[in-house]
């Protein structure tokens, strides 16, 4: 568990350490704001994937709201 656990800290570490430098040479901070409300979430969700905590499927939630906005939609 300790294993997934640096693997996925050293995952996210890697795409910060290749993304954030050059969008903060550039100015892009919009972009690094987006990148940073993206990339936190997707980071919390995968260490609790790799500590093995059961998470709810979120699919069925998603299609019962995207229904009634999007009626030609079949999932």
């Amino acid at each position: 568990m300790l294993v997934n656990i640096l693997l996925t800290i050293g995952v996210f570490v890697g795409i910060c350490w290749y993304e954030i430098p050059s969008l903060i040479q550039e100015q892009h901070w919009r972009e690094l704001v987006a990148f940073i409300a993206i990339l936190l979430p997707a980071f919390v969700i995968a260490i609790l994937q790799a500590i093995k905590v059961d998470l709810p499927q979120l699919i069925p939630t998603i299609a019962h709201y995207l229904f009634p906005i999007l009626p030609f939609s079949t999932l």
